[in-house]
């Protein structure tokens, strides 16, 4: 199937909507989805959603997106991931997002995932910030 790389940049919309897009949090997130997105899946892989499948069920895209819920488990809204990028992009989406309920959210997630990975709570952290800085 073909996929396309520029998902955010085809419709950005939705996540300036939810998101500081400007910020470096939001470009490491970014690059590391366009890196990711073709990846096969693999053993011991995680399903990561780029736009959080929370997002469709909460409803904060109806009206850029009225009635399309169908996109929330699209292959274009998808990509396999290891633990620890999974964990990192989450921690990345908690950085950037605007809504309260979304960076509750989001905060959860990379809480959940960083309990799995074999890299504590700090090394991840500084995973992220020697990134962004």
């Amino acid at each position: 199937m073909y996929k396309n790389k520029n998902i955010a940049r085809r419709n950005p919309e939705p996540f300036k909507k939810l998101f500081n897009t400007n910020t470096k949090a939001w470009k490491y997130y970014y690059d590391l989805i366009r890196t990711v997105y073709y990846n096969e899946k693999f053993d011991g892989c995680h399903l990561h959603h780029i736009m959080p499948r929370c997002v469709f069920d909460w409803g904060l895209l109806d009206d850029l997106f009225p009635n399309n819920i169908e996109m929330k488990d699209s292959p274009y809204n998808t990509c396999y991931v290891t633990l620890e990028e999974h964990t990192v992009l989450h921690y990345c989406l908690y950085l950037c997002a605007k809504d309260e309920q979304l960076k509750k959210a989001m905060n959860w997630a990379w809480n959940k995932l960083s309990e799995q990975s074999k890299l504590n709570r700090q090394e991840l952290k500084r995973i992220v910030y020697g990134k962004i800085q």
